[in-house]
C-alpha cells in the first residue's frame, strides 16, 4: 500500500487551495484506492474538517508548515535574500530541533511519494515557505521517497533567491508549474522534469454540467468575490452599484445577488446602505462564507455573471463557460489572471480605472455571444495535467536514500553542542561561585581592615597618651631633682626631721 503526504497552503480554509488538495485526494484514489494519504497544511484543524477520516492530517510536532513559522521569525523574513533568512535561523537550536523532529517523526510512516501541491504560496510574498521545499527534500532523501511539485506558481521572486530556488528544485524527481513566469525561471536549471501544465484544478475541468468545486444556483445571479487581502475589494464593492449598473442587471434578469468570500477577510456582503439600495431595487442578497464554497462549491449560474478579484473562481468559472470580470491592481494577481487568460479563459482583466471600466465590462459580458474561454487552449492544458498525472501515478522505481544522513549528522552535532554549552554553563556557574567567595572574601577582609584600622587608632591615642604621662613624669623628676639640690632644701634638712619624729 503506497503511502502519500500532500502539502499545501491548506487550512484557511482558502477556496481555491482546498480544491487542488480535493483534486488530488481524488486522483489519488482514483489511481489506488488503497493508498494512505497524509496532508500537511498551515492550519492543522480546518484541514481535518475539510478532508475527513479518510486522510490523515499531520499533528503541529510533524508539520513542515509549523517549521516555516518556528524557523525564521517575521522580523528576519524581510531580509534582501530569504535562504540567508533561512540559514541563519537554523543556526538558532532551539529552531534547528523543530525542524530535526519533524522530519524525523516523518520519517516514521515510510511515505513513498512527496507531493508540493499546487498553488502561488513559494514565491517573495512568503519566503519562509521556501523552508517547505527544503525540508520536503531533507525528508524524501531520508525515507528514500519520491518527491514533486505540480502547478507551482513561483513569481515574484526576488533576484537574490533565484538560485537557491532553482538549485532546490532541481533535485525534485518532478516539477510542474502553471505559468509562464514560472517555467522561465525553471526551464534552463530544470529542463529533464520539469513541465508546463496550469493550474492544479484543471483536473477538474470538463464538459457538461456543472460539478464540484462549482454549484449551479438556478436563477441568474450576480457573484460577487473580492478579497480585502492585495486588492481594495470593500472600496470597488461600492462603486460596482452605479444606477447604470443595476439597470444592466434587471434588463438581464438578474435580481440575485450572491457574496462569496473564498477567504475570511474577503468581502463577505454589502454595507448596510448599500444593502437598503439593492434591496429597494428589488435584489435579493445572500452570502457564502470559505467554509460554505469549500464544501458546496463556487456558485454560478446560467445568464449570469461573476465579478472577482480571486485566481480560482475566475479560472473555474470562465473555463467552465459562465461570463464574468476579473479584477486587479497588483503584479502578484497580474501574473495570476494573465495564467487563466493563457490556460484559455476570454474574461476582461481590469486592472486600471476600474471605476470608469466596470460598467463597460459588465455590459460586455451579458451581452456576450462568442464562449467564455477557448475550448482549443483550454483543451491542451487539461490534456497536458492529465498527462502529468498519469506520469505521477505511473510505476516507478522507489529512489535510493540519501547514503549520508543528514538530519542525524546535523542532530548529532547539536547534541554536542548541547554537551559543550551544558560544560561552558557549568564553568561559568562555577566562576561566579568563586567570584561570589573572592566577593566575600574580600568584604570580610575590608571589615577585618576596618577593625585593625579602629586598633590601630585606638593604640595610638594609647601610646600618644604614654607619652604625654612619661613627659609629665620627666618633667615632674626634673623639678623634683631641681628642689633636692637646692640650697634650701639642704638647709631645711634639720627641720624636717625633728618634725619628722611627731609624725
Amino acid at each position: 500500500m503506497a503511502k502519500y503526504l500532500l502539502i499545501g497552503a491548506v487550512g484557511g480554509p482558502n477556496f481555491g487551495d482546498e480544491i487542488i488538495l480535493s483534486a488530488w485526494i481524488k486522483a489519488i484514489r482514483e489511481a489506488d484506492n488503497d493508498a494512505e494519504i497524509l496532508c500537511d497544511g498551515y492550519n492543522p484543524d480546518n484541514v481535518a474538517q475539510f478532508v475527513g477520516g479518510d486522510v490523515y492530517t499531520l499533528k503541529s510536532d510533524e508539520s513542515l508548515w509549523a517549521c516555516t513559522y518556528s524557523v525564521v521569525p517575521d522580523q528576519e523574513q524581510k531580509s534582501s535574500s530569504s535562504w540567508r533568512s533561512i540559514h541563519d535561523g537554523f543556526r538558532e537550536p532551539s529552531r534547528a530541533w523543530k525542524a530535526i523532529n519533524c522530519v524525523d517523526a516523518l520519517a516514521h510512516y515510510n511515505i513513498d511519494q512527496i507531493h508540493i501541491i499546487g498553488g502561488g504560496y513559494l514565491n517573495a510574498l512568503w519566503p519562509a515557505n521556501y523552508i517547505l521545499l527544503l525540508l520536503a527534500r531533507l525528508l524524501a532523501w531520508r525515507s528514500a521517497a519520491r518527491i514533486i511539485a505540480t502547478g507551482l506558481g513561483l513569481s515574484p521572486v526576488k533576484s537574490e533567491d533565484i538560485s537557491g530556488l532553482t538549485g532546490i528544485l532541481s533535485t525534485f524527481d518532478y516539477v510542474d508549474v502553471r505559468d509562464t513566469e514560472s517555467y522561465e525561471l525553471l526551464k534552463m536549471s530544470v529542463p529533464e522534469h520539469l513541465s508546463f501544465s496550469g493550474d492544479d484544478a484543471l483536473l477538474f475541468i470538463h464538459d457538461g454540467p456543472p460539478k464540484y468545486p462549482l454549484q449551479n444556483i438556478g436563477v441568474p445571479t450576480l457573484v460577487i468575490c473580492l478579497q480585502n487581502d492585495l486588492f481594495p475589494g470593500d472600496h470597488i464593492v461600492s462603486d460596482l452599484f452605479s444606477p447604470a449598473s443595476m439597470e444592466l442587471l434587471k434588463t438581464h434578469g438578474i435580481h440575485n445577488i450572491v457574496y462569496a468570500a473564498a477567504m475570511s477577510a474577503d468581502v463577505a456582503g454589502p454595507s448596510t446602505e448599500l444593502r437598503s439600495v439593492l434591496e429597494n431595487h428589488g435584489f435579493s442578497i445572500s452570502s457564502l462564507d470559505p467554509r460554505q464554497l469549500t464544501e458546496s462549491g463556487f456558485p454560478v449560474s446560467d445568464g449570469g455573471l461573476v465579478i472577482t478579484s480571486r485566481y480560482h473562481p475566475h479560472f473555474l468559472a470562465s473555463l467552465s463557460g459562465y461570463s464574468g470580470v476579473a479584477l486587479s491592481t497588483t503584479g502578484y494577481y497580474d501574473t495570476k489572471h494573465k495564467a487563466v487568460r493563457k490556460m484559455g479563459s476570454n474574461w476582461p482583466v481590469l486592472n486600471n480605472d476600474l471605476d470608469e471600466d466596470i460598467y463597460s465590462a459588465m455590459s460586455n459580458e451579458l451581452n456576450r455571444k462568442l464562449p467564455t474561454f477557448n475550448k482549443t487552449a483550454r483543451d491542451s492544458f487539461v490534456s497536458k495535467k492529465k498527462k502529468m498525472e498519469h506520469a505521477i501515478f505511473a510505476p516507478h522505481e522507489k529512489p535510493n536514500a540519501l547514503p549520508i544522513d543528514f538530519i542525524d549528522i546535523w542532530s548529532n552535532n547539536l547534541r554536542l553542542l548541547e554537551n559543550s554549552n551544558r560544560h561552558c554553563e557549568d564553568i561559568r556557574a562555577e566562576r561566579e561561585e568563586t567570584q561570589k567567595l573572592y566577593a566575600q572574601q574580600l568584604e570580610s577582609n575590608s571589615e577585618l581592615l576596618s577593625q585593625l584600622n579602629n586598633l590601630q587608632a585606638k593604640l595610638d591615642a594609647m601610646l600618644a597618651e604614654v607619652e604625654r604621662i612619661s613627659e609629665e613624669l620627666k618633667q615632674e623628676k626634673t623639678a623634683r631633682n631641681l628642689i633636692l639640690n637646692s640650697r634650701a632644701w639642704k638647709i631645711t634638712a634639720p627641720l624636717r626631721w625633728f618634725f619628722a619624729l611627731f609624725k
